[in-house]
Order: C-alpha cells, then sequence, then structure tokens
C-alpha cells in the first residue's frame, strides 16, 4: 500500500469515527494561500475544553484546480450526551502583490443534534502580509449567516514568528461563534510531510469555552 493510499485511508477511518462535530471551526486565523496543486493535508486535533470535556476534530483538505476544499467533523462529549457537528469550505487563494496574498473562503456548517441540521454559512476575507522572511501576518473579516436569518462578525489579526526553520509561533486574536478569543500556538514541522501542533485559546467574552489543543498534521501529494 503507498503511502498516499494509507493516510486517505486513515482519514476516512477517521472521519467515520467521528460521525455521529459543536461548533465547527477549531482555528481561529485562516492563511490567505492554499495548497499547492495535487496536495492534500489531514488534521486530527485533540481538545481539552473548560470543565475537562473532551473534543475530537478531523479535517481533510485538498487542492481541485484553483481552488481547496475541505471537510471537517466534530464531536464533543458532555455529561450525559455529546455533540456533533459538520463543515464544508472551499477557498481560493494566492498572491497579488510582492510579499501579499489574499482569497476568500466559504463555509457551511450542520450540527447533527438539531432540527433543522444547517446551522450557519460563513463567508470570509482573507489576506497575508509577509514583511520579511521569518514574519507572516494573517487578517480575516467577514461575517457568520446563522440559522434563523441573523448573522455575526468574524475577523481575526495573528502575527506569526517563524522563530526556526521547522518551528513557528503564532498569537491570534479573533472573533468566531460569537465569541473573543486570544490564542498561541507552537507549530513544529517534522519534515516529510508531517508535523505537530500545540496551543491555548483563552475565552475573553461570548458562550465558547476555552480550550487547549494539540494536532497532529499530515500532507500527502503534490509534484
Amino acid at each position: 500500500m503507498g503511502r498516499g493510499t494509507m493516510v486517505q485511508r486513515i482519514g476516512l477511518l477517521a472521519l467515520a469515527a467521528c460521525a455521529g462535530a459543536a461548533q465547527a471551526g477549531r482555528h481561529g486565523a485562516e492563511d490567505a494561500g492554499i495548497l499547492a496543486a495535487g496536495e492534500c493535508e489531514m488534521e486530527l486535533a485533540y481538545d481539552r475544553l473548560a470543565g475537562n470535556t473532551p473534543q475530537g476534530t478531523v479535517e481533510l483538505e485538498c487542492r481541485a484546480g484553483p481552488v481547496q476544499l475541505g471537510g471537517e467533523a466534530e464531536h464533543v462529549r458532555e455529561r450525559g450526551g455529546s455533540q456533533s457537528a459538520y463543515a464544508l469550505e472551499v477557498r481560493w487563494g494566492g498572491e497579488v502583490a510582492p510579499q501579499w496574498q489574499a482569497g476568500v473562503m466559504l463555509r457551511g456548517q450542520w450540527a447533527a443534534h438539531q432540527r433543522p441540521r444547517y446551522d450557519a454559512t460563513t463567508l470570509l476575507g482573507l489576506a497575508t502580509w509577509t514583511p520579511r522572511p521569518d514574519l507572516d501576518v494573517h487578517v480575516n473579516l467577514g461575517r457568520e449567516f446563522t440559522n434563523g436569518g441573523g448573522s455575526r462578525s468574524r475577523w481575526a489579526i495573528a502575527p506569526e514568528w517563524h522563530v526556526r526553520k521547522d518551528l513557528s509561533l503564532l498569537a491570534e486574536r479573533y472573533r468566531v461563534d460569537g465569541t473573543h478569543f486570544v490564542r498561541g500556538t507552537l507549530r513544529w514541522d517534522g519534515g516529510h510531510g508531517w508535523g505537530l501542533e500545540a496551543g491555548r485559546a483563552v475565552r475573553l467574552a461570548g458562550p465558547e469555552p476555552s480550550r487547549w489543543t494539540i494536532a497532529l498534521i499530515v500532507g500527502w501529494g503534490g509534484d
């Protein structure tokens, strides 16, 4: 079995295990860049929410022509039950000027234990500025259109320092799912298409809880 086929099967099995993913959208700030032609990336994340509530997330993204397509499943276990949600997204992005990338993301969310299952649609503008080789600044601005006809703002700003070739530090201030957060994340690139991420998101205001996160990222394909 080839490495790509094996990783794809692991991803499908993980999605099936989560089936049954609370508000989707674990990330605060989104990078304006997208995967290279033919590339795919899978992320397996474990969150420990406030109150010691566990949450598992599986995200799979692949480049398809000029756009990147993604799917996400999220499962939260709580006392007396569980919550599950799903999301699908499409995004476009690329270099628009020296040191600048821009893009747009369209995302739909569904919750398993509600009627109707449709939860929200997000339209988000993305920008990444690279003032120097060891620093990226990500800026997002958009809206979440919720079930019932309402809407709420979504935004983020996040500098990312590349401490060395295989290690980066991300500091985020963002609003998602009606909640304000600050978050710090350490990312390590293990090489050969895989990496690790560990972070802490602290709720400043809103309904969603603070959390600790660890994640495994696996990529394959490309030229």
